[in-house]
Formats: structure tokens, sequence, C-alpha cells
């Protein structure tokens, strides 16, 4: 797979273009407000298996049905999938009848220190509950956007690290609260599959400077791990070309 579309070239669009470039890859773009290739995907004569839509989350989902359409195969999009409130309950049915991948980023799935607790974890016998707790920087948004965020920003990394850690997917929601007395947090305990739980704790703080992922395994005190997630260079490079090339 040598071509790749990269739709928007806002700070993320540029960064895998270029990337993709260095490696190798053929790379057309799309965008009206920036030089690129085409203004519009409808300019768009040919779309190749392989596309990356790097624009505002309001867009995200109509752009993916269109690049499905027109035989995209392997589509990456950037975080978060769409803006809560638009989110669509039929689209993942929608999704599934495409013969198509596609992945929401940024994930940590290429990140060295994922790879390692994941084996970690995998290796530890008979446990059967783990906790994940998050913290992020609240400065850059607004108070009252802080519960949206939350959900949309925090919560899907939260799940994607947990699955991809443990191997298990969630299964069902036991428990779900909001805590706004000098703070605002999210709770959930999950069931996992073959009967595992999680509980998982999203938190703003304006005392943290960057984002930070605690994961502990209970009945584990040495499965304890503090990892800082931010999205470097070197682990955005190896998602962006992992991804298009098909690698695990």
């Amino acid at each position: 797979m040598s071509d790749v579309l990269v739709i928007g070239l806002g700070n993320m669009g540029r960064r895998r273009a270029n990337t993709l470039r260095r490696f190798g890859y053929a790379v057309r773009t799309v965008d009206p407000a920036a030089p690129a290739d085409y203004a519009r995907l409808a300019d768009v004569p040919e779309v190749p298996e392989a596309v990356i839509i790097s624009t505002p989350p309001a867009t995200h989902v109509p752009l993916l049905l269109k690049v499905l359409s027109r035989g995209a195969r392997r589509v990456f999009v950037e975080k978060p999938l769409t803006e809560p409130r638009m989110l669509d309950p039929g689209l993942l049915d929608v999704l599934r009848g495409y013969d198509a991948e596609v992945c929401v980023g940024a994930n940590w799935r290429y990140a060295y220190a994922y790879r390692l607790v994941r084996e970690l974890i995998r290796g530890l016998p008979g446990w059967d509950e783990v906790s994940l707790s998050a913290q992020a920087d609240v400065t850059r948004w607004p108070a009252a956007s802080y519960e949206r965020r939350l959900l949309s920003e925090m919560y899907p990394h939260m799940l994607y690290i947990l699955e991809f850690v443990t191997g298990l997917q969630a299964v069902g929601v036991e428990r779900y609260r909001w805590k706004r007395d000098g703070e605002t947090a999210l709770y959930v305990l999950l069931t996992l599959e073959r009967g595992k739980r999680a509980w998982l704790h999203a938190q703003w703080s304006d005392e943290v400077a960057v984002d930070t992922v605690t994961l502990n395994v209970l009945g584990y005190p040495q499965a304890s791990f503090h990892l800082d997630v931010r999205e470097g260079p070197a682990t955005i490079a190896r998602e962006t070309v992992a991804w298009i090339s098909g690698s695990p």
C-alpha cells in the first residue's frame, strides 16, 4: 500500500503526512484552507485504499462514510470519532457494512511502554480485577465542558488502553456516576470477558502538567504502572506508519 490520502492539514494532518513521506509513501492531501493537492474530497479523482482524516471532529463521520463509499479500505480517524452530541447509535452497524478497517487515534498500541505493560499483565495468573485511573490537564478547556470532555477525550482512551493491555473486551457496565464535589470525575465499573472486572476513573485536574495514566492489578502490588501518555513525535510516527502498513 503506497498511496495515502490525508484529509486536513492542521497540526496533526501535517505531522502524519510528513511522516508518511519520510517513509516513502506517495501522499496526496485535501484541505480547503491550506496548500494541498485538492481543496475538496469531491475533487479527488480516485480515493486510495489508505486514508487519514485529520479534520475537526464534527466532520469526521461524514468524511469517513464518503471515503468508505469511494473504496477506502484502511482509514485512520483522529480522535474523537465525533462530538458526543452527534453520535449516532447506529453508526457501528453502518461501518460493519463496509469491507474496511477503521482506527480512531491517538492510541498507544505502538508505544513501547504499553506493549511492555500488556506482556506483564497477561503473564499474571488468576487476576480478577484491574483499576485504571487517568488525570488530564484542564487548563486547555473551559470549565463548562469538563464532563463532556471526560467522555469524548479521556474515556475512549482509557477503554482502549484497558482492552489493549488485558486482551479482554468490555461487555457491560455495572456502575456509572459523576462526582462534582471538589472535582469533576467519571467513575465506571465494567464487566469484562471471562468474568473479569475493571474500574475506570477519569478526572480533570489543574495540578498536573501532563496527561497521566495509572493502572493497577488488584491482588498484585507489584503490578502498578504509572505512565505519561503525551503523544510524542516517535509514538505518532510509529502509529501512523504501522497502521497504514497493516503492521500489528
